[in-house]
């Protein structure tokens, strides 16, 4: 089906003789009613209501005559019936996700869409003050109209699109954690900001491409159509933004639709699949985010936060410059809370620094202090995750510097802020707990929407899963280096094991497909994990089998790209004896059963080629420790 529904046709009932309208001389809309006592006259116009496109609209019935003109000339009746006759439209069902009229008209008029008081809302909402908050509270009580921002006149294919965007691609790209993300947050700054508006039209265009996947030539035809216009959608967001970064100061609201517009363009291109353009506008978001330091609330917290320091002396924030509960904080003049694009660019983040080395990532943003989980209660999964993923970024952060040799003065600091970030994961453990009992308690209960608790479950089932993941690593100190992973093999025998309970069933080749596209955090990213610092060659191989099928699209990395690159390690680990590898003069390496510290990686970076391809560089302690060149090998998916 066509996302940019055409309007509806019109057919002439009947035809009008040209003597016949000059002997009527009366306009075709009226009709004529028979009063007792009295001749025929014109009384009153009587409009009939039909339906077009969406639209309660009205439009003139065909005459007829009534019972006393039984009485006139037949072949003058004949002639005076079909003299009237006006268009009337094919009969639509309503259907309030597509694009809706506001009047009934003729064919060749576009149509312009229902009229709302939105659009002053929305004007209001990008100016500050009371009045914009008042504006923006009206923006989230209300249903989502098909209304541009002010300043945009949209088109039809423009409100088509709008429509998709609403309705099909914000449930398919929802992914695990970020429903609210895509079905409140988006739609909410697509009403305000034009830059939202055409990036998130051509993100729901490109979404609908990529599903047109047969190849006859009107699949193709159809294909392309929307490619170009995505393509068109994509410039005049480009456009916009380029407007507000013209601006002598930027305003809150003009950096929070700047970095929003950098998490669409970021989609886009993985849905493109043009994953190296994908890395860039994600890592120059991802910069501007730690630049305006916009996890606080603004500049009135980071004075505070300037005050506050750290004299506790543990390394953990003491001033509200994440979030002082699990709800989130706006910006004044702001539409979107601080914690849904946290989330979005600290897994960003996560990203890069564990497959892309190459890009900066400078390390002082987590090497001085650790978030803080904040005291209340999580309401739900998703409240658990926002708050997880600044945590374990962090934490991603301080593994992967510490897995490059550093003198022991350098580390010594880092360990303090570590033991912080063990500090705060273990209250965000017991406070997920609490919400893992309180389900108990609930699920006891006969009355539930079974719809909605197995879809929460799903979520709790996805966060068990990361903790059991995160879990294996907690213990690590400055004692015990790289080996400790062979200690912690039955752990991950245990995740592997979970993964393949409840989520194998995802893989199968007639599984359905949830989602295509998501910025939240993935399973395939913690089988990831667990494959590239697992050294059992079993547990390694049924990890690769899950990510190969795995069948959702979600993140940045395709999931078989990662099975990929589970494997790349696997390949060079165990064949570190064999040539792959430069000999050590303190290798211990036993071929099948222990692959010693020299030899194991413990960087990885991917540099993207083209379409589906890339180069996996792998880089091992004994590489880093003898100054030798990484490894390198070309894969295709």
């Amino acid at each position: 089906m066509e996302p940019y529904g055409a309007l509806a046709q019109t057919r002439q009932i009947g035809k009008a003789s040209t003597g016949a309208r000059r002997k009527l001389g009366r306009p075709s809309s009226f009709i004529f009613k028979k009063v007792p006592g009295q001749s025929n006259e014109l009384l009153q116009e009587e409009p009939q209501q039909t339906r077009c496109h969406g639209a309660r609209q009205e439009q003139p019935r065909r005459f007829t005559a009534d019972q006393e003109m039984g009485h006139q000339n037949p072949y003058r009746l004949h002639h005076l019936q079909a003299s009237v006759a006006v268009p009337r439209r094919r009969r639509i069902k309503c259907d309030e996700g597509a694009p809706s009229c506001k009047k009934c008209i003729s064919t060749g008029r576009e149509c312009e869409g229902y009229s709302n008081g939105a659009v002053a809302v929305a004007a209001a909402a990008y100016t500050t003050g009371a009045a914009a908050a008042a504006g923006l509270l009206a923006v989230y009580n209300q249903p989502m109209p098909t209304v541009a921002p002010a300043g945009v006149d949209a088109s039809h294919a423009e409100r088509g699109a709008f429509a998709m965007l609403r309705g099909e691609c914000v449930r398919r790209m929802a992914g695990l954690f970020s429903a609210s993300f895509w079905t409140v947050d988006v739609m909410r700054a697509t009403h305000v900001y034009p830059a939202i508006w055409h990036a998130g039209l051509a993100l729901a265009t490109m979404h609908r491409a990529t599903c047109i996947t047969a190849q006859t030539a009107h699949a193709r035809a159809s294909r392309q159509r929307h490619e170009a216009f995505a393509l068109a959608q994509f410039h005049a967001a480009v456009l916009a933004v380029l407007r507000l970064t013209r601006k002598p100061v930027l305003t809150d609201a003009d950096k929070e639709a700047i970095l929003l517009a950098s998490t669409l363009f970021t989609g886009l291109c993985c849905l493109q699949e043009n994953y190296e353009q994908a890395s860039r506008h994600a890592n120059g978001g991802n910069r501007l985010y730690w630049q305006w330091e916009y996890w606080k609330r603004g500049a009135a917290a980071a004075d505070e936060d300037g005050e506050d320091g750290d004299e506790d002396g543990d390394a953990t924030c003491t001033g509200q410059d994440y979030r002082v509960d699990n709800q989130g904080l706006r910006r004044a003049g702001c539409v979107l809370t601080t914690k849904s694009l946290t989330a979005v660019f600290t897994h960003f983040e996560m990203q890069f620094c564990s497959r892309f080395r190459t890009t900066e990532n400078p390390e002082w943003r987590w090497c001085d202090r650790a978030h803080r989980c904040s005291a209340a209660p999580f309401a739900s999964a998703a409240d658990a995750y926002t708050e997880l993923q600044p945590l374990l970024t962090g934490y991603c952060h301080m593994g992967r510097y510490l897995s490059v040799p550093r003198d022991v003065a350098e580390l010594a600091p880092v360990w303090r802020t570590v033991d912080a970030y063990v500090r705060e994961l273990r209250a965000w453990q017991l406070k997920f707990d609490d919400l893992l009992a309180r389900r108990r308690r609930r699920r006891r209960r006969p009355a539930s929407d079974d719809d909605d608790d197995d879809e929460e479950h799903h979520h709790i089932l996805s966060l068990q899963l990361l903790w059991m993941v995160l879990e294996t690593c907690l213990g690590h100190s400055e004692e015990s280096g790289e080996m400790i992973w062979d200690e912690r093999t039955a752990d991950m025998e245990r995740v592997t094991a979970f993964a393949e309970t409840h989520f194998a069933a995802r893989c199968r080749p007639g599984a359905p497909r949830v989602f295509t596209f998501s910025f939240a955090m993935s399973i395939c990213e913690m089988l990831t994990f667990v494959g590239t610092n697992c050294r059992d060659g079993g547990i390694r191989r049924r990890l690769i089998t899950l990510l190969h099928g795995w069948r959702e699209r979600d993140g940045m990395m395709p999931a078989r790209l990662l099975a990929l690159i589970v494997h790349s390690v696997m390949v060079l680990e165990e064949n570190a004896t064999t040539g792959m590898q430069a000999p050590h003069d303190a290798c211990v390496c036993v071929p099948g059963s222990l692959i010693c510290n020299h030899h194991r990686v413990c960087l990885i970076d991917t540099q993207f080629l083209g379409e589906r391809s890339a180069t996996i560089v792998l880089t091992t302690a004994g590489m880093l420790e003898m100054k030798l060149p990484p490894y390198e090998t070309s894969v295709s998916w």
